[in-house]
């Protein structure tokens, strides 16, 4: 036995889980929307605003936004981590992997997160295949000149995931 079992407490292998992940979702938008829906309601939104183009889509919420600047885009795309500022969420019992749904998606090409006066833009391809890019994701945070009000979630992706999402 370890003389440090506390080191046991937690077996994961997190380049095994990180690239595995995808697995976990198929692909479908119906998915993407119920995660980003819930998302929405567990940050106290009470409207949730999709806008579409050609190769893009934007959804917005008029939630709290992410919480503690830096901090809160951190959250958002760890797995396994969730922070909302609502009570229900002690019986909702959040997994943290709602973005992943997202970032996963194969059409999907390039996400930008803003919420309050910071955003960041994630190329999803570099994301799961560069490790570089990956662990320096904050490096990418910028500071907008006109802060946004809850989370706004602008996704670049393929005409035929806009046709499945209005579809939808």
């Amino acid at each position: 036995v370890p003389s440090d079992t506390s080191k046991l407490a937690v077996l994961v292998n997190p380049d095994r889980l990180r690239s595995s992940v995808k697995r976990l979702f198929r692909n479908r938008i119906d998915e993407v929307l119920s995660e980003l829906f819930q998302n929405s309601q567990r940050s106290n939104s009470t409207a949730v605003d999709i806008l579409t183009t050609d190769h893009t889509f934007i959804i917005q919420d008029n939630g709290h936004g992410l919480l503690n600047g830096i901090d809160g885009f951190h959250t958002l795309l760890k797995l396994a981590e969730s922070n909302f500022d609502n009570e229900t969420i002690n019986d909702q019992d959040p997994m943290g992997l709602g973005i992943v749904s997202l970032l996963t998606h194969d059409q999907v090409k390039q996400v930008t997160f803003s919420s309050g006066n910071l955003e960041l833009t994630i190329e999803t391809d570099l994301w799961w295949n560069d490790l570089a890019y990956y662990s320096t994701w904050y490096e990418r945070i910028v500071t907008l000149d006109e802060p946004v009000s809850g989370l706004r979630i602008a996704v670049t992706c393929s005409p035929e995931l806009i046709k499945a999402l209005n579809a939808a």
